[in-house]
């Protein structure tokens, strides 16, 4: 699943998104994509999108108790590009 859901047009609604599909999909399932058709500034506004809000789900769920720093790094950093590059064979 790619988490991209029209990113770059959804602003502050992309954090609920999120929170939804990683409480729903595997982890090592899920795959970045910034969704930025046509102009550029599109990819450049999904990635600050992405990037402020899946840090902070991450550190509420670390404040919360429901990952740690290290689980919370690992689960970023597949959706953001581990998974991609296993799934097409980048790594």
């Amino acid at each position: 699943m790619d988490v991209s859901l029209a990113n770059p047009h959804m602003g502050a609604q992309v954090r609920e998104v999120l929170r939804n599909v990683l409480a729903w999909c595997p982890f090592d399932k899920l795959l970045y994509a910034p969704d930025g058709n046509g102009i550029s500034e599109l990819h450049y506004l999904a990635a600050v999108l992405f990037r402020r809000y899946i840090a902070r789900i991450a550190i509420d769920w670390v404040s919360d108790g429901a990952w740690n720093a290290n689980q919370a790094k690992r689960v970023i950093d597949a959706i953001a590009h581990a998974n991609a590059e296993r799934l097409y064979g980048l790594a």
